[in-house]
Formats: C-alpha cells, sequence, structure tokens
C-alpha cells in the first residue's frame, strides 16, 4: 500500500498539509515522469492520459462526420449507466458490442469469460474514492488500514479524515465472450422498459416528467409549433399531434427542462443536447428513429459545431447524464405503476434535480 510519511512529531495543524502532500505523491506515482540524458523531461503516459486522448480524438472525430455521430447515439442507448467518457471508450475498442461488464460482474449473473478471452478487454476509467486519515505516528493512511481504536476515534471525530478521488483503468468484457447462452440475452441486454405502445410510453414519461417537478400539458399552438417548455418547468404539447410525435416532442423538451432551464449555453448547443438526448430515448424506447430527426441531430451537430466555445466532450457528458436520469425514473415510474396505482391517478413522488456535472 502507498504511503508518504511527513517528519515525526506532525501536529494537528498540520494534518491538512501531510494529506496534501500524500496527494501529491500519489498523483505523481500514477503520472511518473522519466528524464532523459538529453536534459529533456518526457511524460510516460498513463492509461488515463491515453484514455483521454482517446476521448479527445474521438471527439474531433464526430464534429467532422455527423453521421459517426448519430450512430455512436444508436450505440450508445445500449449501455445504460455508463458515463458518456466510457460510452467512447468502448465504442472505439468494440463498435459492435451490445452489452459489456467486468468479469465479476458477469460471474455475479453466474457467467465466465470463455477461454482464452480475458486477453481481450475493452478498457474503461472508473473512479475510486480513498478516506485518508494521520495517525499517532504522523502517517498518512487508508482508512481501510485503521486499528480498531483508530476507526473509533475516527467515528466520534477525534481524528478527522479526508477524501480524495482519482481514476483508474478498469476492464470490462462484451457479452460475447462469456458463457452466458443466447437465450439469456434479452433478460439481460433489456433496460426494464418492454412497453412499446407509443400512447402508453407517453403517459409514462409524462409521469416521469412530474416527478422532477414539470408539468406537461397539451394545448392548441400554432400550426408548426410542436412544443416548447417554460422556464417556469411548463412543457406544453401541441394537442393535434399523434402518439408517436406527442411522445418525441416530450423526449426533446423534456431533455431542454431538465438540461438548460438555468443554462448559459448557445441556443445551438441546446438544441444539439436536447435532439441527441431524443434520439438516444427513442432506441431506448424501440421507437424507430426517422430520417428527420436523424437530419436535425446532423445539422444541430453542424451548428454548435462551428462555435468557438463548443466542448462537444463536455456536450456528451450532459446528454447521457440526463438520458440516463430518464431511463432511471421510467422504471421507478413502471414499479410504482405495478405496485400502487395507475399512473394518471399517481402525484408526483421525487422533486429533485439531476446532477449534470462532469464525470467520467
Amino acid at each position: 500500500t502507498f504511503q508518504w510519511r511527513p517528519r515525526k512529531g506532525v501536529e494537528s495543524n498540520e494534518i491538512d498539509q501531510a494529506i496534501s502532500q500524500y496527494v501529491k505523491a500519489w498523483r505523481q506515482q500514477e503520472n511518473p515522469v522519466d528524464v532523459s540524458t538529453s536534459e529533456s523531461v518526457v511524460k510516460r503516459k498513463s492509461a488515463i492520459d491515453i484514455a483521454k486522448e482517446q476521448i479527445q480524438n474521438l471527439c474531433n472525430s464526430f464534429k467532422k462526420d455527423p453521421q459517426q455521430y448519430v450512430e455512436y447515439l444508436k450505440f450508445s442507448a445500449r449501455f445504460y449507466k455508463y458515463s458518456g467518457r466510457n460510452m467512447m471508450l468502448i465504442y472505439q475498442q468494440k463498435p459492435g458490442a451490445n452489452f459489456v461488464a467486468s468479469r465479476t460482474a458477469f460471474k455475479d449473473m453466474g457467467y465466465d469469460l470463455k477461454p482464452g478471452q480475458w486477453r481481450h478487454p475493452a478498457w474503461i476509467i472508473r473512479p475510486e474514492t480513498k478516506t485518508l486519515f494521520v495517525t499517532a505516528d504522523g502517517v498518512v493512511a487508508d482508512i481501510k488500514s485503521a486499528t480498531v481504536q483508530e476507526k473509533a476515534d475516527i467515528q466520534d471525530g477525534k481524528i478527522p479524515t479526508e477524501k480524495f478521488t482519482y481514476f483508474r483503468a478498469a476492464k470490462v468484457y462484451e457479452i460475447g465472450q462469456t458463457t452466458c447462452p443466447a437465450k439469456d440475452y434479452p433478460k439481460i441486454l433489456g433496460h426494464g422498459i418492454d412497453d412499446q405502445q407509443h400512447k402508453e410510453l407517453y403517459t409514462r414519461l409524462q409521469a416521469v416528467a412530474g416527478m422532477s417537478g414539470f408539468i406537461v400539458s397539451e394545448e392548441p399552438l400554432p400550426s408548426g409549433e410542436f412544443g416548447y417548455c417554460s422556464y417556469n418547468k411548463q412543457i406544453v404539447i401541441s394537442d393535434s399531434l399523434g402518439d408517436t410525435q406527442k411522445l418525441a416532442t416530450l423526449n426533446h423538451e423534456f431533455a431542454h427542462g431538465l438540461l438548460h432551464l438555468a443554462s448559459d449555453l448557445p441556443s445551438a448547443v441546446e438544441e444539439f443536447e436536447a435532439e441527441s438526448v431524443a434520439l438516444i430515448m427513442q432506441q431506448r424506447l424501440g421507437l424507430p428513429v426517422e430520417d428527420l430527426t436523424v437530419r436535425y441531430v446532423k445539422n444541430a451537430l453542424r451548428e454548435a459545431g462551428n462555435l468557438p466555445e463548443f466542448s462537444m466532450e463536455e456536450s456528451l457528458g450532459r446528454i447521457v447524464k440526463q438520458a440516463n436520469y430518464v431511463c432511471d425514473r421510467l422504471e421507478l415510474q413502471q414499479l410504482q405503476q405495478q405496485e400502487v396505482m395507475p399512473v394518471q391517478n399517481q402525484a408526483p413522488v421525487i422533486q429533485a434535480q439531476p446532477n449534470f456535472g462532469p464525470t467520467l
């Protein structure tokens, strides 16, 4: 276990400095530096550095080729619960993947890797958190190595602790690399949403919006205007639309509501993100992705890509988090619908805003 020992007799008011020095030393260990004889300093790339480069290269590729970006959105709809950055890493390494998980996760499901497949993982980035404290001897240590007495003192607040998060490379494997039989694929690949009737899905998505504090109504709107989301969390859908178009419009406007009510992003970036979320959700809900939707996404990407302040990586992080948030609430709402009462009579049960800050 990596440890850093400050000078003996460290005082309590120096604990923060000691932990800070530990974290600094840890970072240097993660990204070691080699000094060549020619006096030039060359940083040896870590797995995290390489992954970040791959992500940036893929973002640049998406900007140049909108069709590739559309294919990526369809791909990402299969990987519920993964972050935007990890989805890009999986897409780059295994573009034909249907489902990935760690070897441990597959074992928990009752399956193992096929012979030799452990040699062919896809690499993702996983956050890890360490809780640190300073022992009586002045050693900065992980709380996992604390003695029974030290743990008791930490619990009582007598010994201060500090957490820090770092990232490490982790291996995942595609389901085809495992012993999972094809007959078990549906139960693993499914996301808990098996109702394909557009009208019922629209009703369920209305309830999900209600869980997040939005009020959805249908009203007469001018010809050519399908819907809008106002800053007071009102979503209005045109009452002249068919069931499929209502669902697609609610997808789009709900995305705007969650992502952009307090946003200062350019309108072109907002449209790009909302259209991207709508496409992902159409895939997850089993709806056909129409050519019109694909054209909207491509045009939105071109317009956003022309802006100097546009960051593809940051937008993808928000897009994936928003889509996962909605999918989570759809699963919750479906359980409530089955166990409690019909959705149209159900009051909102969650009044919380999602956290769409950037993560790995």
